[in-house]
C-alpha cells in the first residue's frame, strides 16, 4: 500500500471520529474532511473528493447558521474539484451558489456592530468567486456573460476597496487584464477599447 492510501485510510477514519464530537463536532469535521478532499485530489479520485464536499454541505445546510462562511468555503471546494475534471457546467452551478452565498453573509453582516473582519472576509470571498466565475465562463466559451460578470465585478470592486488598498484576492486591474483578454479573444472592438483604458487609468 502506498504512502497516499495509507493516508487515505488514516484521513477517512478520523473524518468518522469527527462525526462523534459534540462542541468542536463542525470544526473537526471541516479540519478532516479538507484534508481527505485534498488527499483524493491527489490521488484522482474526484467522485470521492465530490461526495466528501457535499456531505460537509449537507452537514453545514442543515445547521442552525444559515451566514457560516464554511457553506462558502465548500461550495469554492466543489469547483476546485470539477476545475480538475474540466467540468465547467458543474464549476458554474456552484460558484453561483457561492456567490449567493456571500451576497446573503454580507446583508447579514452589514447590519452588525463590530462585525468589519467577517464583513471582510465575505467581501474578499465574492471577490474570489466572481472572478472564478469569469473564467468559468470563459472556458465555457460565453463570452457575453464573461466581459457582464467582469464588469459586475470591476463596479463592486470600485465600491468597497478603500483608498489605503483594493479589496484582494483579485483587485481591479487583474479583472481588467482578465476581461480584456476575454475581449479580444471574441473580438469584440467596445470592449477591448474600455478594458484597455480601465487598465490604463489603474497604472
Amino acid at each position: 500500500m502506498g504512502a497516499l492510501q495509507r493516508a487515505l485510510l488514516m484521513l477517512q477514519d478520523a473524518e468518522q471520529f469527527s462525526g462523534h464530537l459534540t462542541g468542536t463536532k463542525e470544526a473537526s469535521l471541516l479540519e478532516s474532511r479538507s484534508s481527505l478532499v485534498e488527499c483524493l485530489w491527489q490521488l484522482q479520485q474526484y467522485p470521492e473528493a465530490i461526495e466528501t464536499t457535499q456531505r460537509m454541505i449537507d452537514y453545514l445546510q442543515a445547521s442552525a447558521d444559515p451566514n457560516d462562511p464554511a457553506l462558502t468555503t465548500n461550495y469554492l471546494e466543489l469547483v476546485q474539484t470539477y476545475s480538475r475534471e474540466n467540468d465547467w457546467n458543474d464549476q458554474e452551478i456552484y460558484l453561483l451558489l457561492a456567490w449567493g452565498a456571500c451576497d446573503k453573509r454580507i446583508g447579514h453582516l452589514s447590519g452588525l456592530y463590530g462585525a468589519d473582519a467577517p464583513m471582510r472576509a465575505a467581501l474578499s470571498d465574492k471577490d474570489l468567486t466572481l472572478y472564478w466565475l469569469v473564467m468559468d465562463y470563459q472556458h465555457e466559451g460565453k463570452a457575453d456573460q464573461a466581459l457582464a460578470t467582469a464588469e459586475e465585478m470591476f463596479k463592486y470592486l470600485a465600491e468597497n476597496s478603500r483608498s489605503w488598498g483594493e479589496l484582494g484576492p483579485y483587485p481591479r486591474r487583474e479583472v481588467a487584464k482578465l476581461a480584456l483578454q476575454i475581449a479580444t479573444q471574441a473580438n469584440q472592438r467596445d470592449s477591448i477599447n474600455m478594458w484597455q483604458q480601465r487598465l490604463a487609468n489603474l497604472r
